[in-house]
């Protein structure tokens, strides 16, 4: 394993710096030598550690040889009328089922409205402040990433080494780059994640664009590692979620209780999983290379439902409104409710 290897040769690397300094070096000189060469050991060594996992060590070694081209069929358009929803003709004569939520609630009925508390001060809605720009925690060295959301300006800490780029092909750079994210401080990411998507009351839905927001500021206009990315940290937040790929792009595999109208999907274990790509000038396709089997314990389908009220702040902008030839009415609104509603019709369109 490649981290071992780096590990064993940078361990004999400083084991020979350090025997042939001079016997004439000063001890202060020595001895800083010394503490930064221990430092990089246990960064280096916790590195390793971290990645051992076995989770990602097995699903790194399934990727490597489970990939299998699945068909892709057109979704079905907007029905007329919800009991008798259009078929489309090239869909398989078994209608793959769509998944079953696991997460327990009632879908609240009425329109989604912005809480009627308005902070005066976005950290409400932030997570803990993140360390110091460049500063090294444990075995990782941390950034800091501004993330617009909704009207919301988050600064997401991540560590530096989730910066990559895939080459092809990618059947061996895609488990490549899994297992260069598994070797991260990924959790710390998370747990931010999800603390921003509990103090806005997020749906499953919302949480995908919030993960997909922090990894454009990843790798901007990447948008095949975008894709890897946003997989790796569903997959680790508990979603059933697949990556594709076909000669020139990756994609993004989700399952969902809700159908999801006009936008394609696979049949793969008897579920429907809707294709997404990030970048917006790709077309349709014919076919991807996917995997049979889940990650891990995954098993919480993206549900598009709303269980809680959004939370989030309120931008009031006023517009006149022509009532009848000479009379006009002002007309306030909120924009930032205004675009979040608009993420319910993004299912029938897919990501945007």
């Amino acid at each position: 394993m490649k981290f071992l290897t780096l590990f064993t040769r940078y361990i004999f690397l400083g084991a020979l710096v350090l025997a042939t300094l001079p016997a004439q070096a000063q001890v202060p000189e020595r001895d800083q030598l010394q503490k930064e060469f221990e430092a990089f050991r246990q960064q280096t060594n916790a590195r390793f550690n971290n990645f051992r996992d076995s989770v990602d060590r097995a699903f790194v070694r399934f990727m490597r040889d489970s990939w299998k081209d699945f068909a892709v069929y057109a979704g079905n358009p907007s029905p007329l009328s919800p009991d008798k929803p259009p078929r489309q003709p090239n869909a398989p004569e078994t209608p793959p089922k769509s998944a079953t939520p696991d997460r327990p609630g009632t879908e609240i009925s009425g329109t989604v409205v912005a809480s009627e508390k308005t902070p005066d001060d976005e950290a409400d809605f932030r997570p803990a402040p993140p360390d110091r720009e460049g500063e090294t925690v444990s075995e990782a060295i941390y950034r800091t990433a501004d993330i617009g959301f909704y009207g919301l300006n988050l600064p997401l800490r991540y560590d530096l080494g989730m910066v990559l780029k895939l080459s092809r092909p990618f059947n061996k750079s895609i488990p490549d780059g899994w297992e260069v994210l598994a070797s991260t401080d990924y959790n710390a990411l998370i747990m931010q994640l999800v603390t921003v998507s509990d103090k806005t009351r997020l749906n499953d839905w919302g949480y995908v664009q919030l993960v997909r927001k922090m990894a454009a500021a990843l790798y901007p206009a990447q948008y095949n590692e975008q894709v890897l990315f946003t997989c790796f940290i569903l997959n680790k937040s508990g979603y059933l979620a697949k990556i594709g790929f076909n000669r020139q792009a990756l994609f993004l595999l989700l399952p969902s209780p809700q159908e999801v109208y006009n936008t394609p999907y696979l049949a793969i274990e008897n579920l429907r999983y809707y294709v997404y790509s990030f970048n917006p000038d790709y077309g349709h396709v014919a076919s991807i290379k996917t995997y049979e089997g889940q990650y891990g314990d995954s098993r919480h389908a993206v549900n598009f439902a709303f269980k809680n009220p959004i939370h989030l702040p309120k931008n009031i902008q006023t517009r006149a409104v022509r009532l009848s030839k000479d009379a006009r009415k002002p007309l306030k609104f909120n924009t930032i409710k205004i675009s979040w509603t608009s993420i319910r019709t993004c299912r029938r369109r897919g990501l945007p």
